[in-house]
């Protein structure tokens, strides 16, 4: 998919943060938009900002977690451009705290919109998607918590992990059949949106666990102030909406095994070369940092191999410290036999 232009994209959670950014990259390439989102305010906002820039789109409003609110998101982006070739299941909420003092609402909701709304996503367009037979893709908002779960994040940790698996399996689907149809997953890491404040999307009569995410105002307060510390979306979307980036590489087989850089080698004393087939593509500079031509963020680059063909992460980091890249490697490397050639796109700490 190497021209986007009048190419129909459906982004869930676009109104704000990943998929609004995701939402301008794609439409400064020439596609055509749809936006799925459950605040009413935004969705208004964001597309009158998209169409003041020459972006045809339209805003739905949508309740991921609710699957027939997903179908009319569906039927309505069919009604008015014909066909979906792009879905980004984006759309994700979450709440802090202890994992055995969460509710049960607490889990629910998140596992609603985190997983279920995937699962939505998938089974509402992929029908019709496959069915057009022009080339299309479902990418997936996962997270580097799709690998590594932390403290105080259990029911967000475990959604993403299990956007992970059903990425994978979408994907080995796919593939075997042949269809026209790629899978992405993006694993960024910490990002500046608003997802701290995710409470303001609960649904009414739910149960918190705790109420310090919306009535302690210190807690707020730093919570807004360390998740500001994050990527900026753009930089997660850059690398999705690059035409020469991820969305082309399974379009182009010949463009899907990308070389191993020679870093691994020196970093474990070994001569570049031998195994270490091929060199890293030439880069250019972006707002974000540094880009390879194969279109993905880089900062301080860590790669996975698996069975078939290198699947690249990246972390950019926001400092010279990132105490958690090791482990994302230790952890990543960890699991890379079952990754099964899934596309990944990493960027963030």
């Amino acid at each position: 998919m190497m021209d986007f232009r009048n190419k129909v994209a459906v982004i869930t959670g676009g109104a704000s943060g990943i998929g609004l950014a995701l939402a301008q990259r794609l439409g400064s390439e020439g596609a055509k938009l749809v936006l799925g989102d459950i605040e009413d305010a935004a969705l208004d906002t964001a597309v009158a900002a998209l169409r003041s820039q020459g972006v045809e789109v339209i805003g739905h409003r949508t309740d991921v977690a609710d699957y027939a609110s997903v179908e009319a998101l569906e039927a309505r982006a069919v009604a008015e451009f014909g066909k979906v070739h792009i879905l980004c299941n984006n759309a994700g909420v979450s709440i802090t705290g202890p994992t055995w003092q969460m509710s049960l609402a607490d889990w629910r909701w998140v596992w609603d919109v985190n997983v279920w709304g995937v699962v939505h996503g998938v089974k509402a367009f992929l029908p019709r998607m496959m069915a057009h037979g022009e080339p299309a893709h479902v990418v997936n908002t996962g997270s580097l918590a799709s690998f590594n779960g932390n403290g105080d994040h259990a029911p967000y940790c475990s959604s993403k992990a299990a956007v992970l698996g059903l990425s994978q399996s979408l994907h080995s689907e796919m593939k075997a059949m042949m269809t026209n149809v790629g899978v992405h997953i993006v694993c960024p890491g910490m990002v500046a949106t608003k997802i701290n404040q995710s409470w303001r999307n609960r649904p009414a009569g739910d149960t918190p666990w705790s109420d310090r995410e919306f009535a302690n105002a210190d807690f707020r307060a730093f919570s807004s102030e360390f998740q500001g510390r994050g990527l900026a979306p753009e930089a997660i979307a850059d690398p999705v909406g690059d035409p020469r980036g991820p969305l082309l590489r399974l379009r182009r087989p010949e463009l899907a095994a990308l070389p191993r850089s020679d870093s691994g080698a020196r970093a474990q004393g070994r001569k570049p070369g031998g195994d270490d087939v091929g060199r890293r593509p030439p880069a250019r500079r972006s707002a974000s940092g540094i880009v390879a031509d194969d279109g993905i963020a880089r900062g301080s680059p860590f790669e996975i191999e698996t069975a078939s063909r290198p699947a690249r992460v990246c972390c950019a980091t926001m400092s010279r410290r990132a105490p958690s890249a090791a482990s994302c490697v230790r952890s990543l490397r960890s699991r890379a036999a079952s990754l099964n050639a899934l596309p990944l796109i990493g960027s963030g700490l």
